[in-house]
């Protein structure tokens, strides 16, 4: 029976009798597992007209069946090319008409999976189980080729600069052969504080001379590298199968990602130099991290997975989520692409299984109103109002504690960090069957009374920022005589503490990897807070390879590199945060939208508090909030609740809190 699912491929005869330019109609898919496989007709011109069968496959045939999958951007949605199947008429971008060009043979059919060919767009029962299935499509074809699009005035110079830093890669102390994925993953070439033998130290420095990067950008700018898809495109893919391919120039994954660490480790060692990374580099980053957990069989948090890929682009919302679920770790949840729904429906849908599938309140980090105030979004359907509307308004279509998962996030939630503000707290969570409110137990334990921003960061040089710094600290000192001091703790070292998140954040640890909490953190505020900086944008600031010198003193200008992790500290933690006070004298950072009159909550089994706002109608014996957003509050991180409040105390102070 499986069997007559396998056509004989290379049978196949085109027909090229035309009917009139008749839409082309697919043929259903009747048995799960199977798909489609496009058979392009040769052809000795470039320019000739596409011709090509469509063939039903199943993916129990592999290996015996072979086939090569197109990897690429869709661009316009406009569908201004011709694609003949089988004489009939298949409208297609022109873009998938370059790359079917471009893979076409000479001499013989070629077997290719590309996605707006092979599925049925228009029926999206099929288009969710298709999709569902492009893990196994990718992993199991013979090779991805990827189409960046055509060639431009510089493509031939970045692909020979490409070639030639893989070829001379060992002179900067980066391995060329394929290392196995498990050393992949703590190989020391991603990490921006590891060591470099002094053999490499010259050669890094001097690359931005050595060589003319100029057209980089132009390469890593183009839109595939955006394309949240070619996350799972490439991660599922076989290594030596993978060919870039820009025009008639092309590069095998390996020598490229050889090529990007070069380049990468060159930039860690410039801090101060004219010499960065390309526009949308650490999407190949991502890329090849992703595929190395997947290969080695590392459990991946689909959670993290979403947060780490924000920035990449759908034209349709629904991708946000669809491209990345298969993904999902071996613990994660069970979801699949489902087109049918709305995107406010598969939002709702996503966070309710993940809460069922033992990911709990780590969800809600992702979440609440701030977030969608803040943006920018990535987005196609318009669920959130604008930033004058009502909290109900904003949570009418998508309530506060489901993430939004088309928001580009500037900065990383605390609970990224290592922190167990209520790990230990009883944790229940009951769903409401209609998706629109959940009930989690929680503690209500400050009120936010005031705050102050830091401003737009945009068009801030190093010390217009470090004055902006410096406001914060004034608003702290102003409101000496609301903050309550317990144990050995001043006044600076709690600020210091604070206006950093103790460092726990993820993405300020690789910068002041080993910073201890004192007096370290003390001494890098001084430093900060009392020499003029070097005029130069913030936004230009690239990380250091070692961690900041601390034996810098005096008023003169000290260098850029001296301070450099914790201005990058300062920078990704405080955009997009507000420092407070709360009415128990307790400080912290919390998003810009809180507003006085928010409280600050503890939900049991999470990491960090959270700050909500009483929802319209809430009564005492009925408590509901929106989500805010999470917040740092010190002397609160650590369990210390727990701890003064004693066990029995602390168990049972947990109320149930409806959340909308």
């Amino acid at each position: 029976m499986m069997a007559s699912l396998a056509p004989a491929l290379q049978d196949l005869e085109l027909d090229t009798k035309p009917e009139a330019q008749l839409p082309y109609v697919y043929q259903p898919l009747k048995h799960k597992g199977s798909i489609r496989l496009i058979r392009l007709a040769p052809s000795e011109s470039v320019s000739a007209h596409l011709q090509c069968r469509l063939v039903h496959s199943h993916l129990a045939h592999y290996p015996d069946i072979h086939h090569e999958c197109i990897s690429y951007a869709w661009g316009p949605a406009t569908l201004t090319a011709t694609l003949d199947i089988e004489g009939r008429v298949k409208m297609i971008t022109e873009t998938l008409a370059e790359a079917l060009r471009a893979f076409r043979k000479t001499d013989k059919p070629r077997i290719l999976w590309a996605d707006a060919v092979c599925i049925d767009q228009d029926n999206a029962t099929e288009k969710g189980s298709q999709v569902g299935m492009m893990n196994e499509i990718y992993a199991y074809a013979d090779c991805v080729l990827v189409w960046l699009g055509p060639p431009d005035d510089r493509t031939a110079h970045v692909y020979d600069l490409l070639t030639h830093l893989c070829a001379v890669s060992a002179e900067y102390g980066i391995k060329q052969e394929r290392i196995t994925f498990g050393d992949w993953l703590v190989n020391e070439t991603w990490d921006e504080a590891a060591p470099i033998l002094p053999e490499h130290k010259k050669k890094l420095d001097s690359i931005a001379s050595d060589y003319d990067f100029h057209g980089m950008d132009g390469f890593y700018g183009r839109s595939w590298f955006t394309r949240k898809w070619i996350i799972q495109e490439i991660a599922f893919a076989r290594g030596q199968g993978i060919q870039l391919h820009c025009g008639p120039y092309s590069i095998s994954w390996d020598d490229f990602i050889t090529a990007a660490r070069v380049q990468y480790r060159s930039v860690m060692r410039a801090t101060l130099k004219n010499h960065r990374l390309p526009i949308n580099f650490q999407y190949t980053k991502e890329i090849e991290t992703t595929r190395a957990r997947l290969h080695c069989q590392q459990q991946y948090c689909l959670l993290r997975n979403f947060k780490q890929l924000k920035t990449s682009n759908c034209s349709n919302d629904l991708d946000h989520v669809y491209a990345i679920l298969n993904m999902r770790g071996t613990k994660d949840i069970e979801m699949r692409p489902d087109y049918t729904l709305s995107v406010s429906e598969a939002y709702i849908k996503l966070a309710q299984t993940m809460l069922e599938g033992g990911l709990h309140v780590s969800v809600f980090s992702y979440a609440g109103i701030a977030h969608r105030l803040a943006g920018p979004f990535a987005s196609n359907e318009n669920i959130v109002p604008n930033e004058t509307a009502s909290t109900n308004d904003i949570c009418k279509v998508l309530p506060s504690w489901v993430p939004d998962w088309r928001i580009r996030h500037e900065n990383r939630a605390f609970a990224e960090g290592n922190f167990a503000a209520a790990r230990d707290g009883p944790d229940k969570i009951i769903v409401d069957p209609s998706g629109r409110s959940i009930q989690v137990n929680a503690m209500i334990i400050d009120m936010m009374i005031a705050g102050r921003t830091l401003g737009s960061q945009a068009t801030l040089n190093l010390e217009q920022f470090r004055q902006a710094v410096l406001t914060i600290r004034r608003f702290y000192d102003l409101n000496q005589f609301r903050i309550k001091y317990g144990g050995n703790e001043d006044a600076e070292t709690i600020f210091a503490r604070t206006i950093v998140a103790d460092l726990r954040e993820s993405a300020t640890q690789i910068w002041l990897r080993g910073t201890k909490l004192e007096p370290e953190m003390v001494d890098l505020w001084r430093q900060f807070s009392s020499v003029p900086v070097r005029s130069q944008p913030v936004s230009n600031i690239h990380p250091p390879i070692a961690a900041p010198n601390k034996t810098t003193g005096g008023a003169a200008l000290y260098d850029l590199s001296d301070v450099i992790g914790y201005t990058l500290a300062l920078r990704n933690i405080l955009q997009g945060r507000l420092f407070f006070v709360t009415k128990e004298g307790r400080v912290g950072l919390a998003p810009v939208n809180t507003h006085t009159g928010d409280f600050i909550a503890l939900f049991a089994g999470s990491d960090v508090p959270f700050i909500v706002r009483m929802a319209e109608g809430c009564t005492k014996d009925n408590l509901q909030c929106y989500v805010i957003g999470d917040c740092f509050v010190h002397g609160v991180m650590y369990g210390e609740f727990a701890k003064k409040m004693g066990k029995e105390v602390y168990d049972g102070a947990w109320k149930p809190l409806t959340l909308v």
